[in-house]
């Protein structure tokens, strides 16, 4: 690329970028094609196009599918994750999709999902889309009326792998709150989402701890500032600043990952799943999701950036203090942090049996 015969340096990654355009593309309903080997495919979000939009691609294409994941197609009681639309109406690929009751699936052909069907889910989750696609193969000699954004498959490993590997700080401000006092930072890199750290001072800066007292905070909108009884995040929040603030300082990594990796509006839809009787386990696979799609790898970053490599840490989820010894953070202790009410027995119950959360209940 040259502006005025001078040559701009190539400090930006062409697969990053192009994954990113891809995400925002599929996050407005715009189809994507996903190249794989010598196979193009084009790729549609379900929730994102409407009956219109469905039938112009089903009459327009060959070979179109929908694929979902293999939590959904348990769910539902199949063997294959990826099903013909030829004989499906609109009205019907959204039950398959959403429903949370039988659906009637007897009279529809099923495939085993390829490696680039998964590569497509793979990259609706990344979205925070619910993950179901339309999945329609192109005919090279196909004409488009506009450009459609192309990507190699593999390129979607390499932004997981690469994404947060620039973390910096952007910006940072005293702190003042009812339960302490201290200091916010923001960190950020340049594909992903921002971070936070909140730094609790003690009361009394002679009881400073020699090892940090750090909790692993994912964001929750619901808990966090409605105070829902579906969780118990906003105890755990506000009591980890309060403990903190009079027990010697601490750290907050609050982590902008929504209903457990998922993003808010699916995190609505699983609220939805389980006002119909299932669990917070089940309510998540049932729609096709991972039980728990987080990662905490990002939290050690921030901390080795705050030069913090020895902690003691506030949770009940064993996987916080395995993600993080993993990426060099030295755990010493592991302590339990729980608020169990009736409104919460069930949730902590799940958590306990399926999550292998260190809970009493």
């Amino acid at each position: 690329m040259k502006i005025n015969n001078t040559k701009i340096p190539n400090v930006f990654e062409v697969k990053i970028i192009e994954v990113t355009r891809c995400i925002s593309d599929l996050k407005f309903g715009i189809p994507i094609i996903l190249e794989h080997k010598n196979q193009k495919n084009l790729i549609l979000s379900l929730e994102r196009i409407n009956k219109k939009i469905f039938n112009e691609i089903k009459n327009a294409l060959k070979e179109v599918n929908l694929v979902i994941t293999q939590q959904r197609a348990n769910f539902l009681k199949l063997k294959h994750c990826k099903i013909n639309c030829q004989n499906l109406d609109f009205n019907e690929v959204e039950k398959i999709a959403f429903d949370l009751e039988d659906v009637d699936l007897n009279a529809h052909d099923y495939y085993k999902m390829s490696n680039s069907d998964e590569k497509a889910l793979m990259l609706l989750k990344i979205s925070e889309l619910i993950p179901v696609a339309i999945i329609a193969k192109v005919d090279p000699e196909m004409e488009l009326n506009f450009h459609i954004n192309s990507l190699k498959s593999e390129y979607i490993d390499d932004f997981l792998v690469k994404t947060n590997d620039d973390l910096h700080e952007v910006c940072s401000a005293d702190l003042k709150l009812k339960f302490g006092r201290g200091e916010i930072k923001c960190f950020r890199s340049q594909f992903s989402k921002d971070h936070y750290a909140i730094i609790i001072n003690s009361k009394n800066k002679k009881n400073n701890s020699k090892t940090p007292l750090v909790r692993v905070h994912s964001s929750c909108f619901t808990g966090d500032i409605f105070d829902s009884v579906k969780c118990d995040c906003h105890e755990q929040f506000y009591n980890a600043i309060k403990i903190m603030s009079e027990k010697g300082g601490g750290v907050i990594i609050y982590l902008n990952q929504e209903g457990r990796g998922i993003g808010l509006t699916n995190k609505i839809r699983v609220y939805k799943a389980q006002s119909s009787g299932f669990d917070t386990v089940e309510a998540n696979e049932n729609l096709g999701f991972e039980s728990d799609a987080r990662g905490f790898i990002i939290a050690s970053k921030i901390l080795k950036k705050l030069n913090i490599n020895k902690i003691d840490l506030l949770s009940n989820n064993p996987a916080k203090a395995k993600d993080l010894t993993k990426q060099g953070i030295m755990v010493e202790n592991v302590i339990s942090h729980q608020f169990l009410s009736s409104d919460i027995k069930n949730y902590y119950d799940s958590k306990a049996k399926k999550l292998n959360h260190d809970i009493e209940v």
